[in-house]
């Protein structure tokens, strides 16, 4: 990243820094990149940045509100990626989309769960989408400097479960401000510091989310 691609509220001493981090992150933490396919043709993350900050503690009337229904916390992220430029998929066994269906004198929403469930984002994204990110570690998950890039997706382990990760929250990467990466989120509208859900997990479920293989993921479509 140069001078001249750094987003707003970046420099290039804190990329050097930044850079330095990921380094130690990628020998300490064993983040992996799985082969997928090339980054979605056109995506924008500084307009799925944007949306999301636009968007954090207000909801947009074009779509539905999940908050009754679940969380609101994958329908967010997913309209910001659509606000990036990123396409819906609407064909194909495996698909991520939000329509409405007119009924009576109204319309419905009818999303994929891809769309709106946290899970089904995380699978879909898995097979999809351009990196997926591990995030492990103590070192990796307290520190001011995110390894996720602007407009990527958090999907973030409750640590509920001793046993295995519990994929229950997604959250979207908005940049840098204030001494910390932050991201923004709905169910609760937020915009804070990428390291809160670590840091706000009671001690247990923290030791659960430091397991081997357990952590925090990060997408990029």
């Amino acid at each position: 990243m140069n001078a001249s691609t750094l987003p707003v509220g970046h420099s290039t001493s804190r990329g050097a820094n930044r850079a330095a981090f990921l380094i130690l992150v990628l020998v300490a933490s064993f983040i992996t990149l799985p082969a997928h396919r090339a980054e979605a043709a056109g995506f924008r993350p500084t307009l799925a940045a944007n949306y999301a900050k636009a968007y954090a503690y207000t909801y947009n009337s074009n779509y539905a509100n999940y908050n009754n229904k679940g969380g609101d916390c994958t329908n967010f992220v997913s309209q910001s990626w659509y606000a990036g430029d990123v396409s819906m998929d609407t064909t194909g066994g495996d698909k991520w989309y939000y329509k409405t269906a007119r009924s009576g004198s109204s319309y419905l929403p009818y999303p994929t769960p891809s769309w709106i469930r946290v899970k089904d984002f995380r699978s879909y994204w898995y097979n999809n989408g351009s990196s997926y990110k591990y995030i492990q570690g103590e070192t990796a998950l307290t520190y001011k400097y995110s390894p996720s890039g602007l407009g990527e997706v958090y999907i973030f382990d409750s640590g509920d479960s001793s046993s295995k990760a519990s994929w229950f929250h997604a959250a979207i990467n908005v940049g840098w401000s204030k001494g910390y990466d932050e991201y923004a989120q709905h169910s609760v509208g937020r915009i804070t510091k990428w390291t809160y859900m670590f840091s706000t997990r009671t001690s247990a479920q923290r030791k659960n989310i430091l397991k081997p293989g357990r952590g925090y993921r990060s997408i990029a479509p």
